[in-house]
């Protein structure tokens, strides 16, 4: 469609009518985010909230497939396994408590996937990620 954009920025622009969604022929199994932390001092993470699957409406949500395993690094160590309902609702996700600095990349990496075969793509969507 025209004038819809799927980049990573829409991850964390608070609204539920736009997406991520990765851009590869297939599942997306292996795509990734990455983030950079651009904070003037030291964070600690201590969860992440996600909207998973395109939520906007229960049409595009039927059309995209969703994250079931997501698995989350700062910069090259694996902090936390993440493993996802196929629901619209936002999900909380604790972790073990992460401290990141200023320029360290958060990435998230799409281990599994639950198809949304409504439209025969297999496109895979993220609508929100929040750290807290």
């Amino acid at each position: 469609m025209t004038g819809i954009s799927y980049y990573v920025g829409n991850l964390m622009d608070g609204s539920s009518n736009t997406a991520w969604v990765e851009g590869v022929s297939g599942d997306g199994v292996g795509e990734y985010i990455q983030l950079i932390y651009n904070g003037t001092s030291a964070l600690t993470i201590h969860g992440v909230a996600i909207k998973n699957g395109y939520v906007k409406t229960a049409t595009s949500f039927a059309e995209n497939g969703s994250v079931r395993g997501l698995v989350m690094y700062v910069n090259t160590s694996p902090v936390a396994n993440m493993m996802l309902e196929r629901i619209r609702d936002e999900q909380v996700v604790s972790i073990s408590p992460t401290t990141i600095s200023p320029g360290d990349s958060l990435v998230f990496v799409i281990d599994s996937v639950v198809p949304g075969p409504a439209d025969g793509d297999h496109d895979t969507a993220i609508t929100e990620i929040r750290l807290f």
